[in-house]
């Protein structure tokens, strides 16, 4: 189970049955269930992670919760005194342990698993998630045709790296001036691609 600390004495945590869950601390009780809205729980699987989307100090947070179920669903939350409003659900039908990862300083970027365990998506959150994803990159940096490279062909250097085991994803900063996403792979190697 994973648990991210909102604002005030409230807790979310999620759990092996896919309930998300916001606790009031300070009486130490379960205040409302949230998650998933498919409430017949088939292909919702365990609760993954909890994320912030931004730092802010309103009275209220957003915040992502993922699953790890047939859909691998990352929703994204609101949470307004004790009542959670669900925003937007996002199916990435991935079935890894990779978390999705919110874009530090940019509130509308999120960095999401796939189907494909190697690829990461980049969607805007404020466009419908029927349209395509703002790009979709391998972890590695590999391109989908095939090339002979003097370590191979791509599908051999897909599997000396493997899946994704990690995302990370910063909107700007000092050194550059656009987002930077970091992908750590099943190799033990982390690759940083500048979008």
């Amino acid at each position: 189970a994973a648990s991210l600390a909102l604002h005030g004495a409230l807790l979310a945590s999620c759990h092996v049955n896919g309930d998300a869950l916001l606790w009031d601390l300070s009486t130490r009780r379960i205040v409302c269930t949230f998650g998933n809205d498919d409430h017949s729980h088939r292909g919702r699987g365990p609760g993954l992670a909890l994320r912030k989307l931004s730092d802010d100090n309103d009275d209220h947070s957003k915040f992502m919760y993922q699953t790890r179920g047939e859909g691998g669903t990352v929703s994204i939350h609101d949470v307004q005194s004790t009542t959670v409003k669900s925003i937007l659900q996002l199916a990435t039908h991935s079935r890894t342990f990779c978390t999705a990862s919110p874009c530090t300083n940019n509130v509308n970027l999120i960095a999401l698993p796939s189907i494909r365990d190697s690829w990461a998506t980049i969607r805007d959150l404020r466009v419908d998630p029927t349209h395509t994803p703002v790009c979709m990159i391998h972890g590695a940096g590999l391109v989908s045709c095939r090339h002979d490279w003097s370590l191979g062909s791509v599908e051999e250097e897909e599997r000396r790296h493997g899946m994704l085991t990690s995302l990370s994803m910063v909107d700007s900063s000092d050194d550059c001036s656009r987002p930077v996403l970091g992908c750590g792979m099943e190799s033990g190697s982390v690759f940083f691609h500048d979008l």
